[in-house]
């Protein structure tokens, strides 16, 4: 990766991914919080992007790269046999004994590449949310409980940001996110209908997509870019 390719997320001071697949109920906070941080007038120097299942490349680049963000902020949805809609910040720890041996979802890097890049001085933090049970087929849409949770985990995102010294987070926690009216023009995912529920594969205490990520990228350029704003 030269200077001339160097994605903005990594020149960031302040990287927030929202992890997770929609599809899959409860499983679908992380994106859900990105959305709505998307929809605010984000101060100069975080970037927040929404990379459902996608963040292994992201991590990847950061990790290999010349240039890294001061902080990552992980969003996601966490079982850690709290109350459903409970939101708290995850020890990498935790994160990686749940996830250190599964490697088919969107976690993946999280037991190894944002340990390494802890290590190399990249603060990294991990808001997480205890979902519901999470659903045996595709089944879009939050709970209610995580649904209500949302608007505290945005404030909860901008208050580590404002921690981690990016001016104007703190100004910003009392604001309510704008609806967006229109799509950005680089927003492309339309997933074709499903005919038939997926059924999903059982393992550990998610369930898997019998469909690989690749199924699910966006149409068009077929590039598959996660919607973020930097």
């Amino acid at each position: 990766m030269d200077d001339e390719t160097i994605p903005d997320y990594c020149t960031a001071e302040v990287l927030v991914l929202g992890c997770g697949n929609p599809l899959v109920g409860d499983d679908g906070f992380g994106p859900a919080v990105a959305e709505r941080l998307l929809g605010m007038r984000l101060p100069k120097g975080l970037c927040v992007m929404n990379v459902e299942t996608s963040s292994r490349g992201i991590l990847f680049n950061l990790a290999t790269g010349p240039s890294k963000p001061a902080g990552i902020i992980i969003i996601d949805a966490m079982n850690s046999g709290r109350r459903p809609g409970s939101v708290y910040e995850a020890g990498l720890d935790e994160l990686s004994v749940e996830k250190a041996d599964d490697f088919t979802l969107h976690l993946t890097p999280i037991s190894n590449m944002l340990v390494d890049l802890k290590k190399m001085g990249v603060t990294v933090r991990i808001l997480a949310c205890q979902p519901s049970p999470l659903p045996d087929m595709i089944k879009p849409g939050l709970s209610k409980s995580v649904e209500g949770s949302l608007d505290a985990a945005v404030k909860r995102v901008l208050r580590m940001a404002a921690e981690m010294a990016i001016e104007g987070a703190e100004s910003l926690l009392g604001l309510q996110p704008k609806k967006q009216q229109h799509m950005p023009r680089n927003r492309t995912l339309k997933l074709a209908p499903v005919k038939k529920p997926l059924k999903l594969m059982r393992g550990n205490r998610r369930p898997k997509l019998a469909i690989h990520a690749n199924a699910l990228k966006p149409r068009g350029d077929g590039k598959g870019k996660p919607k973020s704003k930097c």
